[in-house]
């Protein structure tokens, strides 16, 4: 029922004349300062003069409700099932400086799952009706589908023109699925889908990080949180933004949960991977696998045991027995916060193939032999950006132990190459952490140059240094600078060397001028020399969280000759021709 229509059932329900509720109307509007339109404060004037309006739902027909699997985009749609998941009604600001309000939900028939939308303060109030309830029946009329922000699933809207109808009639039960009696739908690890509107997910906690907090675009500070869980297909990784930190308190390592009503995402380095993310509904569930009352035992998130060919093949998670084929190295790191971690590098192979396994911390075993089998419980095999290989991890609660078995390997793992081979293409196309090489253009002068004290070992600030003894004192640059190759703009960084012979000139030239009062003079003769020229720049993309966008740490660059790049145009176009 559109605007006119409520207005008739007001008049025929009151004996109001049009131009008496056009002014209640209005009326309302000003009491709220203008904060809702007509289309809300209507709903208001009907509901102070006892007007029922959910009465206007007009009854769909048995045969008008589709099935949710099989719902195509940009049409409209009714659709009925039961309700799995219900969230907060929303409030926003609208472009006319209105208010709106939207309240989402989720839908389930035995066909498949949809996000729902209801949108404006009609659709929204139905939130404060009694049977708007999980596991209840609920039917939407003339709702209009759309793909969601990801284009990797559908929703449907529900809008001024649509309906909802709670406990409606004619409804086809072959579409209804078995209300859940407090059981929790798990999704294995390995069957996540960027389809899935949402999962819940059961398994056991490898890895809490964090709360960190971090500075948002318009300068205030947020936080996040993330753990690493685990089932027996895989491992995955949650992520909490801001107050859903919170969830993690009380949370442990090692400890069997169902985490509930996660998001998936495509993790931001690596489109092909799938990462989750925590909403307002979800919850950790602790389970203890030795109670009786409920039928989880710890045994059945044991590694699958997989040949490396097959881990190899797109990554994944299991238990590999195999021989010890070499110890490259064997070594202790130093992190960013000072902590000093053992690392063990062996390469171990099977009939199928050869794997890099990486040993961190405890799990270095100063006993393993080469040409030892073993059995290595719980390694994660995930490709290398770096070295482009795939290479595992032995999880925190691996465990590696020696075996009786002969096994025959002819496979062995070629040592990475010191330079690997960069991936052409245009800054537009730039969608993961990998080596590029990229040709374009400086577009922005260059205002400032960061220069700081460093270890001449490490190349670390002397504040973080962890060389013992620690190198000279020496002073080191980083030159950001902004590309632009006529698909995108990139933001780029130079330092030490690298930065040095961008502009031709050592880090102690530019620390004499800038204390010198000299460096602005600098800057503004090489900005007229290097702007607007072309150049082949190779580097390593990483996502920033701070800029939202992909950036690049040049490792190389080189100046291009314009006439050599006509040259080379116009025989690509006579090839062509």
């Amino acid at each position: 029922m559109d605007f006119e229509e409520t207005i008739q059932k007001i008049i025929n329900q009151t004996g109001l004349t049009p131009s008496e509720i056009k002014e209640k109307i209005q009326e309302q509007i000003q009491e709220l300062s203008g904060l809702i339109d007509e289309e809300g404060a209507i709903v208001i004037v009907a509901k102070n003069l006892g007007v029922d309006l959910k009465e206007n739902q007009n009854a769909a027909s048995l045969d008008a409700d589709q099935k949710i699997g099989e719902l195509t985009a940009n049409k409209n749609a009714n659709i009925v099932g039961r309700i799995v998941n219900i969230g907060d009604v929303k409030t926003f600001s609208k472009k006319d400086g209105t208010q709106g309000s939207l309240l989402p939900f989720f839908l389930e028939d035995t066909s498949g799952m949809i996000r729902c939308i209801a949108w404006g303060e009609f659709n929204t109030q139905i939130a404060n009706e009694s049977g708007f309830t999980k596991g209840e029946i609920l039917r939407i009329v003339n709702g209009f589908v759309k793909h969601d922000r990801n284009q990797k699933s559908l929703e449907i809207h529900i809008g001024s023109k649509s309906r909802i109808q709670l406990q409606p009639d004619n409804v086809d039960n072959r579409l209804i699925p078995k209300k859940n009696n407090g059981n929790i739908k798990i999704t294995k690890i390995i069957d996540l889908s960027l389809s899935l509107p949402f999962v819940n997910v059961e398994g056991l906690i490898t890895g809490i990080y964090g709360p960190k907090p971090f500075q948002r675009k318009d300068g205030s500070e947020g936080k996040r949180a993330s753990l690493g869980i685990r089932d027996d297909t895989d491992i995955v990784f949650i992520t909490f933004w801001g107050d859903h930190c919170d969830k993690l308190n009380n949370i442990e390592l090692n400890q069997y949960v169902q985490i509930t009503f996660l998001t998936p995402k495509a993790n931001y380095r690596d489109k092909s991977k799938i990462d989750l993310t925590a909403t307002t509904n979800t919850k950790i569930i602790p389970i203890n696998p030795s109670d009786s009352s409920v039928p989880i035992l710890i045994e059945k998130i044991q590694a699958k045991t997989r040949t490396i060919s097959d881990l190899t093949q797109k990554g994944g998670f299991g238990t590999i027995e195999a021989v010890i084929q070499e110890i490259e190295e064997n070594r202790t790191i130093s992190t960013r916060d000072g902590r000093q971690i053992d690392l063990m590098k062996i390469i171990i192979a099977d009939e199928t193939g050869a794997l890099r396994l990486n040993l961190w911390g405890d799990k270095v075993d100063p006993n393993l032999q080469i040409h030892q089998s073993y059995r290595f419980e719980e390694v994660s095999v995930k490709l290398n950006n770096f070295s482009n290989q795939y290479e595992g991890t032995l999880a925190r609660t691996g465990q590696i132990a020696p075996i009786e078995k002969s096994i025959k390997t002819t496979h062995t793992i070629e040592q990475p190459k010191k330079f690997l081979p960069a991936k052409e293409a245009t800054i537009e196309e730039i969608n993961q952490a990998e080596f590029y090489s990229i040709k374009a253009t400086l577009i922005r002068d260059i205002r400032r140059i960061t220069i700081y004290r460093a270890c001449s070992k490490c190349n670390r600030k002397i504040d973080n240094c962890q060389c013992n003894p620690p190198g000279d004192q020496v002073n080191r640059m980083i030159l950001n600078i902004s590309l632009d190759d006529e698909t995108g703009i990139l933001r780029a960084t130079l330092m030490g060397e690298r930065a040095e012979n961008f502009l031709n000139t050592k880090t102690d030239r530019i620390k004499e001028l800038e204390d010198a009062g000299e460096l602005e003079h600098f800057l503004k003769m090489k900005n007229l020399e290097l702007v607007g020229k072309e150049f082949q720049f190779r580097g390593k993309t990483r996502y920033s969280d701070y800029s939202n966008e992909y950036e690049m740490s040049i490792n190389s660059f080189q100046e291009l000759d314009p006439k050599e790049e006509i040259e080379n145009l116009l025989k690509n176009l006579n090839t062509t021709e």
